[in-house]
């Protein structure tokens, strides 16, 4: 074999390393950022089922008031601003 031969292997070898350990870096960096981003998608779920909640129970207050027709208006003027 001549010595560009075995150059070029060795560039070969060098650049396959250099891959692999980016690779697992960045696959490391990957897994930690998961369980914040499941703590941040857990209060935004229940941010959001709070708030179905109390948009619920505005909506049965109307409702069941002496004027729902106004009750309900009121909600959606409140909703829209």
């Amino acid at each position: 074999m001549s010595i560009i031969s075995h150059i070029f292997d060795l560039v070969m070898l060098i650049g396959a390393a250099v891959l692999a350990v980016f690779a697992y870096r960045s696959g490391r960096s990957k897994s930690a950022q998961v369980p914040a981003d499941a703590v941040l998608i857990d209060s935004v779920r229940a941010d959001i089922a709070e708030q179905g909640e109390t948009r619920q129970g505005a909506i049965q207050d109307a409702l069941t008031g002496e004027n729902p027709a106004d009750d309900l208006a009121r909600l959606g003027n409140e909703r829209r601003s």
